[in-house]
């Protein structure tokens, strides 16, 4: 093998020089570096909180009331605040027939029902909206009508005889056919606690009470001309 010639070897050393010019100043592009950060990611790990995040209930109010429609009102609301939103109930509506101290419900209907001062009635101020609800005085008062059983006589219904489910008893009640102790029960529960009935429909809302028993009961009922 010849000799390198001078020429050659200068290429050489040329080559070499700039192979460790740049590995020199790989190496102190390095050394000027920072330390590296190293960032510790924590998982979410706490729960989702539970509980309804509404803070709302939207409800239909209808009837004697100055503006019926729909309201929305902080949960926990009362009935009579209902009333109040929809600017009060108007003259001579039953707002006595609703209980006023009962929770709202979302999607709840509060239908006011109207009515005039009934014999032996005394009109005084309501709170909702200045309306005048009709109390009648307990000497007054009408009590249930019973009509005299013979000896033996059954205690289904007797023709002509409606039952009002905002008054009857339990036994009044059981003696609709297809009304037992646990539907009289529920009924009485609904009108007491929610709002009495002003119309058949209504009693949809009564657990165990769908269409088919409601088409069987509806004949034997009335609603005191709510």
């Amino acid at each position: 093998m010849e000799d390198l010639s001078k020429r050659q070897k200068q290429v050489l050393v040329l080559l070499m020089a700039g192979i460790l010019l740049g590995t020199g100043s790989l190496i102190y592009q390095h050394l000027q570096r920072g330390p590296v950060e190293i960032f510790t990611v924590t998982p979410v790990t706490e729960p989702w909180p539970e509980g309804d995040l509404r803070a709302e209930v939207i409800v239909h109010v209808s009837g004697a009331v100055v503006a019926p429609g729909i309201y929305h009102l902080p949960v926990g609301s009362r009935v009579y605040q209902a009333l109040e939103a929809a600017g009060g109930a108007l003259p001579g509506a039953r707002v006595d027939l609703l209980n006023l101290a009962a929770l709202l419900r979302d999607g709840e209907r509060i239908r006011v029902p109207e009515g005039s001062l009934a014999s032996g009635e005394v009109a005084l101020p309501a709170k909702t909206g200045g309306a005048s609800a009709p109390v009648t005085p307990a000497a007054t008062a009408p009590a249930a009508q019973e009509q005299p059983r013979t000896a033996g006589e059954s205690t289904a219904l007797r023709p002509g005889r409606l039952i009002d489910p905002n008054t009857a008893s339990s036994s009044e009640l059981q003696t609709i056919p297809g009304i037992g102790p646990v539907l009289a029960a529920r009924i009485i529960e609904y009108r007491e606690t929610v709002a009495p009935f002003t119309g058949p429909e209504d009693l949809l809302n009564v657990s165990g009470i769908g269409a088919k028993t409601l088409e069987k009961i509806e004949k034997y009922l009335e609603f005191g001309g709510l």
